[in-house]
This record gives structure tokens, C-alpha cells and sequence, in this order.
């Protein structure tokens, strides 16, 4: 019987994820002989995205450079060391003005690079689209 139920209202609710409805917006207009406290406002809500989420860090820029750099410093170690323990000719690590670049042979190449501006570091990769993580 439960079951039944909770079958009936998935397909309830993904019918109503299918439909989907029009709303028909319209603008009062300005007429001389109507009262002047008629709103000019559209009578539907317009929707729109929201404002961009944006992390403020409370980090100096030297303190951002500081704790970037011994991350990449620290990455640069790790994965030299395990390029190395792959012993895989082509696979390579390489870190220059603060870009460090993975490159893994067949399986792609990795970029991870500080952004100071931004005061974050990103990770380009090869199967997904870059991040970014705040510092």
C-alpha cells in the first residue's frame, strides 16, 4: 500500500517537473483618465539569476602568498615524489611563476596556478572545467 503511494506521487511529481507553465505578464499603461496611483509595474515577477557568490578573504595579500606558496611548494614535493615512484617516462612535473603544471602522459595534464587577485588557487584538469579554492 505504501509503496503504491510513494509510486503514485513520483509520477505525480515528475509530470509536474514536465509541464511547463506560461505566464502571461502585462504592464499597466498610462492613461490620463486613470488614477495616478496605478502601479507601471509588471503584474508577474520577473525572474532573474541571483547576485554572484562572492567569498571575501579576510587574508593579507602577503599572508595569501605566503600560505599559497608553501601549498604549492607542497604539492610540487608530492607529486614529484610520486612521478618518480611511477617511474612512467611520460609523466612529468614542472612548477614556474607560481604555475604548477602536472602532465600525466595519456590521462592529460593538470594545471594548478595561484591567483592573487582572486586570492585563491585554481585547478584546470582535463575532466572537469576549472575550480577554484579561496585561501
Amino acid at each position: 500500500m505504501l509503496s503504491q503511494i510513494l509510486r503514485s506521487l513520483t509520477r505525480c511529481s515528475a509530470a509536474s517537473l514536465r509541464r511547463v507553465t506560461v505566464q502571461k505578464c502585462s504592464i499597466h499603461r498610462l492613461h490620463p483618465t486613470k488614477p495616478a496611483g496605478r502601479s507601471l509595474a509588471p503584474r508577474c515577477r520577473m525572474l532573474s539569476t541571483p547576485p554572484p557568490q562572492v567569498n571575501e578573504s579576510h587574508l593579507s595579500m602577503e599572508e595569501y602568498h605566503n600560505l599559497a606558496d608553501e601549498a604549492m611548494d607542497n604539492l610540487l614535493e608530492t607529486m614529484e615524489t610520486l612521478v618518480e615512484e611511477r617511474g612512467d617516462a611520460d609523466q612529468e612535473v614542472d612548477y614556474h611563476s607560481g604555475v604548477l603544471t602536472l602532465n600525466l602522459g595519456k590521462h592529460g595534464t593538470y594545471v594548478i596556478n595561484k591567483q592573487p587577485p582572486n586570492k585563491q588557487i585554481w585547478l584546470s584538469s582535463p575532466i572537469r572545467y576549472a575550480n577554484s579554492h579561496p585561501l
